[in-house]
């Protein structure tokens, strides 16, 4: 019962982070749902570590509104869980922190690169909507990406700025918040 208590204490928290970040102001792809998507893994038992960022964003789209390509950000945060799940648990603060970093650029990698060829595939010519129209090219693909280069730092630091915050409230109070998740 302690377990669950503690596991509960850790959604909450997580699905509260990632609604808040996305509903109060903030720059455009400053939000938690990468962090939440790796801390789950690292930190909840499978499937409540695949259910928690997929819920925490789906609640912030209720509020925000939905659009055409949710379900790719959905399943985009799918393999950044399971990236979480390899975060071994490291005692010394440098490794940890070098090892999170790596793991948050690289959900930010994944979450650009899935994400902006949704946007490619799934644009029009001419424009007709926010998506805006990118040939079904090479160089429509490569225009795609480039245009969304402005946003990806906004999406690194964000990662990191969350999973540190996240990864402090763990260090400092790791009975009411241990990790879960092991690595089979």
């Amino acid at each position: 019962m302690k377990d669950l208590s503690k596991r509960t204490a850790w959604i909450a928290l997580l699905i509260l982070v990632g609604v808040l970040s996305r509903w109060l102001p903030h720059p455009p792809n400053f939000s938690a749902f990468l962090a939440i998507s790796l801390f789950a893994g690292f930190v909840l038992p499978l499937p409540a570590a695949v259910i928690v960022p997929v819920v925490s964003v789906f609640l912030g789209d209720a509020l925000l509104g939905f659009h055409d390509l949710m379900w790719v950000v959905y399943l985009s945060l799918i393999p950044v869980v399971f990236m979480g799940r390899l975060m071994p648990k490291l005692n010394s603060l440098p490794k940890a922190w070098l090892t999170w970093g790596g793991l948050g650029l690289a959900a930010s990698v994944l979450f650009f690169v899935t994400t902006n060829f949704a946007v490619w595939m799934a644009s029009s010519q001419p424009a007709t909507g926010a998506l805006g129209s990118y040939p079904h090219t090479w160089q429509g693909l490569v225009e795609c990406y480039v245009m969304a280069i402005p946003f990806f730092h906004n999406s690194v630091l964000a990662t990191w700025i969350y999973m540190g915050a996240l990864e402090a409230v763990r260090r400092l109070s790791p009975a009411a918040f241990p990790v879960a998740a092991k690595v089979n």
